[in-house]
């Protein structure tokens, strides 16, 4: 997978397609979950937020899939890795969010004291 100009994601596990997996092993539908919260840090890094909140609803759906019973996971070890770079991906992605609206923030003011003095300006130029 790409994320426009961000090279290639590592391989992972085989793609989750519903009804073609045994309900009783999640393991490939966790790699899916981890592929995509990958690409939506991509995506957010590169300033593609509608790109990232339109992945995180799939992702969403993904999950509820992932931890509906009845289910287990064929590997506990391999998924206890997945789930701690999943938690680690979405502590960062969160972050990235918390910087980007203080940096918006900052933005929209500049943006307000523009208008403002062109109001004035405008007022004053005639």
């Amino acid at each position: 997978m790409t994320v426009s100009g961000l090279g290639t994601a590592p391989p992972g596990p085989p793609r989750y397609e519903p009804g073609d997996m045994d309900t009783t092993d999640r393991i490939a539908l966790l790699g899916q979950i981890l592929a995509t919260s990958r690409e939506i840090r991509a995506r957010i890094q590169a300033g593609d937020w509608m790109a990232g909140l339109e992945r995180n609803e799939q992702r969403d759906a993904l999950i509820r899939d992932c931890f509906a019973p009845p289910g287990r996971f064929s590997d506990p070890a391999a998924a206890a890795s997945m789930l701690r770079e999943i938690l680690d991906l979405d502590s960062e992605t969160l972050r990235l969010a918390q910087q980007s609206r203080g940096e918006l923030a900052v933005m929209a003011g500049r943006l307000r004291q523009g208008r403002a003095a062109a109001a004035v300006y405008r007022r004053h130029e005639g």
